[in-house]
């Protein structure tokens, strides 16, 4: 493993462990670390990437910062669909993860959309 690899990882398990203490401010400065440092060694389009959008948004979503998961869902859904094609399980289960912040937002109809997507 990299060094940077490993910082990244190290990131992530921070991030998750303040993310279950509820100390979201923390948890998002160490999956934006990982954000960053993915970014750097792989690029944009990558699966690394797009599972630290998700980090990232997982950590609004306990906030109920809803408008903002679904920013971070999408832009790690536009990297799925690039990498895997729109059949792929994580494809279906980012859709699926979308719309259950739009079922959140009372926003049923985006939520079906989502849900047939998955």
């Amino acid at each position: 493993m990299t060094r940077a690899r490993g910082r990244c990882q190290v990131n992530n398990n921070i991030g998750a462990v303040y993310q279950g203490q509820g100390e979201y401010i923390n948890a998002l400065i160490h999956h934006q670390k990982a954000l960053q440092i993915h970014t750097r060694m792989f690029g944009y389009e990558h699966p690394s990437v797009a599972t630290s959008l998700m980090n990232i948004g997982n950590v609004y979503c306990k906030q109920g910062k809803y408008e903002i998961v679904l920013v971070e869902y999408h832009k790690s859904l536009d990297i799925k669909i690039q990498i895997y094609g729109q059949d792929h399980s994580d494809v279906v289960m980012a859709h699926n993860n979308s719309a259950v912040v739009y079922r959140k937002l009372l926003k049923y109809e985006e939520a079906l959309l989502q849900s047939r997507e998955s």
